[in-house]
């Protein structure tokens, strides 16, 4: 009998405890590796989501110069004296108008 409480104190408890031990150590690992694999996609997310924003922009602006560009062609009389296309003000505030909408679209559509 006393042989088997010395083994049960012994070995036995140290052994569990042990493995205890170990068995958090790797709940906290997977816990870690889960947590830093999240913030990967969260980062992968933000910058595919930033690359996106960013092509949508340089669509509106490009738009936005290619509407600039037409207006002028239909009003070929308002070109400057330095070779610039002059709109009247309700042309310009169209186009103007446009671009500003499809920024924000492009801001609602990829939020940051």
């Amino acid at each position: 009998m006393a042989l088997s409480v010395a083994y049960y104190l012994v070995v036995f408890l140290p052994r569990k405890e042990t493995m205890r031990i170990e068995q958090q150590k790797q709940e906290q690992e997977a816990g870690d590796r889960q947590e830093k694999e999240k913030i990967k996609r969260e980062n992968e997310a933000k910058l595919e989501n930033k690359a996106k924003l960013d092509e949508c922009l340089e669509k509106a602006r490009e738009d936005y110069l290619e509407r600039w560009k037409k207006q002028c062609a239909s009003d070929r009389e308002k070109i400057g004296t330095d070779g610039m296309c002059l709109l009247d003000d309700s042309s310009a505030d169209f186009v103007r108008k446009t671009r500003t909408e499809d920024r924000d679209i492009c801001f609602k559509k990829y939020p940051q």
